[in-house]
């Protein structure tokens, strides 16, 4: 049964009992949902608990009062020892296939299935290249990268590519790529936000796309803007698309560990996914200067410019070394 039933069922009965299937030598080999009448299998997720049980269906605080949310081991009286024989497990990792000396891997879309080139199936490498060709064909040999929200991932991207290049990096209202600071129900979700997306209807979520990215009615009228330019198939598939690599990215990379001075700027109305939780434990865990911008939203250099191009130059002063930004 798909997911989706599975929380209808439960929303239903106001009642989320999530079961642990523990092995003979104590490991938990999977985990089930119901209602309490009855409990199907989850496959293909991360470790869930409570709390990201309730962000993966989006059950608000106050809902959540009202129901009962449980994580406890398999009931003994609860029997599925029949559940898999006969069946085999198969894996979200597709093989890869050599043809004409080129390696592709198979690509599921809306339309239909596709072989795409590997090297095609890692946009943020490929964004970091085109910005070593730009930099390069610029002479900017020591630059301080000023990167905001998915800027800031393809800067990271850029310094462990490119290790030594930059002198310096300014993150505004982007996160560290680092692995820790995600758990596995995050990662899931940010893979699988095309459906929840779609589910808007496109003139509401026109409305909340501004509204959630900027503060001020400067902020929101670029959001807008931008968003008018695609139709809603489009910007579904494009944001999904972006989320999707974002997590690909976190998941597969090396390590993003930061090698030259930075400063981190985030909005302090940032409501864009948990940017200010990440940034907070970013810069307690590294000992990165966190300057909160006041009043700005995830658009930070938009709602608030004076404030961030003051911290950008100052960082750039302090600095002295570089040779462009």
């Amino acid at each position: 049964m798909k997911l989706k039933k599975v929380a209808a069922i439960c929303a239903k009965q106001g009642a989320f009992y999530l079961f642990d299937e523990v092995g003979g030598g104590g490991e938990l080999m999977r985990q089930w949902l119901g209602d309490g009448r009855s409990a199907y299998p989850l496959s293909g997720l991360p470790v869930l608990d409570e709390e990201n049980l309730c962000a993966m269906f989006d059950i608000p605080e106050k809902r959540r009062k009202k129901c009962i949310l449980t994580r406890k081991p398999m009931p003994e009286s609860l029997d599925v020892e029949d559940y898999a024989k006969g069946e085999r497990a198969l894996y979200d990792e597709w093989p890869t296939v050599e043809h004409n000396g080129y390696v592709v891997k198979p690509l599921s879309t809306s339309d239909d299935m596709l072989f795409i080139q590997t090297a095609y199936l890692s946009p943020l490498e490929d964004m970091a290249d085109y910005l070593r060709g730009i930099l390069d064909a610029e002479g900017i040999s020591r630059p301080i990268l000023v990167g905001q929200s998915l800027g800031g991932y393809v800067s990271q991207v850029f310094m462990t590519r490119y290790p030594g290049t930059a002198s310096g990096f300014v993150s505004i209202d982007s996160c560290s790529l680092e692995r820790e600071y995600y758990t596995g129900a995050e990662l899931w979700l940010l893979k699988h936000t095309e459906g929840m997306y779609r589910s808007i209807p496109w003139g509401l979520l026109k409305q909340w796309g501004p509204r959630g990215t900027a503060e001020s009615a400067y902020g929101r009228r670029v959001m807008a803007a931008m968003m008018a330019d695609y139709t809603q198939d489009e910007y579904c598939a494009l944001t999904a698309h972006g989320f999707r690599i974002l997590a690909q990215s976190i998941e597969a990379g090396p390590s993003y560990a930061l090698t030259c001075p930075a400063l981190l700027l985030c909005g302090e109305k940032d409501g864009a996914g948990s940017c200010k939780r990440y940034d907070r434990a970013w810069s307690r865990k590294t000992g990165l200067p966190l300057t909160w911008v006041p009043g700005a939203g995830h658009n930070s250099n938009c709602d608030q410019p004076e404030i961030v191009n003051q911290a950008i130059e100052t960082f750039i002063k302090e600095r002295g070394e570089h040779h462009g930004v």
